[in-house]
């Protein structure tokens, strides 16, 4: 449909699969990616970690089962750690 009204000339992307390809082969080349066997979850929430929990099992399954709360201060430290913002 988008196709029809935007014309040929207009490329849709799906800016979640482009991210992920992107990230992937970003960590291929670092040679950060994990090889071999099953990796595992870590989440990392600024909203109440419990109802994280209760909507990813509907989206992701039962491997959702523990995350860590962070605060905004507290995920400007992890982002940026010499200048804490």
């Amino acid at each position: 449909m988008f196709a029809q009204i935007l014309g040929a000339s207009v490329r849709i992307v799906d800016s979640a699969t482009a991210t992920a390809v992107e990230v992937r082969d970003k960590l291929r080349m670092l040679r950060l990616t994990k090889r071999g066997a099953d990796g595992s979850l870590s989440f990392f929430v600024t909203e109440t970690p419990d109802r994280f929990v209760r909507v990813g099992r509907r989206f992701l399954g039962p491997q959702v089962s523990r995350q860590c709360g962070l605060s905004v201060e507290s995920s400007d430290r992890l982002l940026n750690p010499q200048t804490g913002r």
